[in-house]
């Protein structure tokens, strides 16, 4: 029996299965831990949880949509969301063939709304665990020499002459100079 008194059935195999499949749901139901199963897909939760979003900037909210569309909903969109599993996730991850600084992005939509689905108990827990992420291999920074930079500093006004030498020496951004 759910939670909200209606009854659900489960075929079992055996007496002892069906005993042991009770067992657990009620284990479940005093721990407070207990999920009814849903048949809601990863697409219709992700566009409730879309549509709850206060916060985004309209910009947000547009790549948002744009992401989970593109990329998200063509993997396991019409997947139940019980059923999308740990390697669906990493398979997305892996094979999406985006920037990896976008994958990054991607992937905190999809888990945000797998995070959300546990907190409303529409699922028991995310697939979205131990996913390996691509590295964003940043460009080698390779140091201008001392006689790049005393260029640089006699092609500038003589007020701003320290100013290089300073940038050069101490890595300040320039709106920090």
């Amino acid at each position: 029996m759910e939670p909200d008194g209606r009854e659900r059935s489960k075929a079992c195999a055996s007496k002892d299965e069906a005993l042991a499949v009770l067992a657990r749901v009620e284990t479940d139901k005093r721990a407070g831990t207990y999920v009814t199963p849903s048949t809601v897909t990863f697409r219709e939760y992700a566009e409730a949880w879309r549509a709850r979003q206060a916060h985004h900037a309209p910009s947000t909210a547009a790549q948002v949509k744009s992401r989970l569309q593109n990329h998200a909903y063509p993997a396991f969109g019409d997947v139940q969301l019980a059923r999308v599993t740990r390697g669906m996730v990493q398979d997305l991850v892996a094979q999406s063939g985006l920037a990896p600084s976008t994958v990054k992005v991607l992937y905190t939509y999809v888990s945000a709304v797998f995070d959300s689905a546990v907190e409303d108990r529409v699922i028991a827990v995310s697939p979205c665990r131990r996913i390996a992420l691509p590295r964003d291999e940043a460009a080698a920074v390779t140091p201008l020499t001392v006689e790049e930079v005393a260029q640089i500093a006699d092609a500038v006004p003589g007020p701003l002459r320290a100013m290089v030498w300073l940038g050069a020496g101490s890595g300040l951004r320039p709106g920090e100079l």
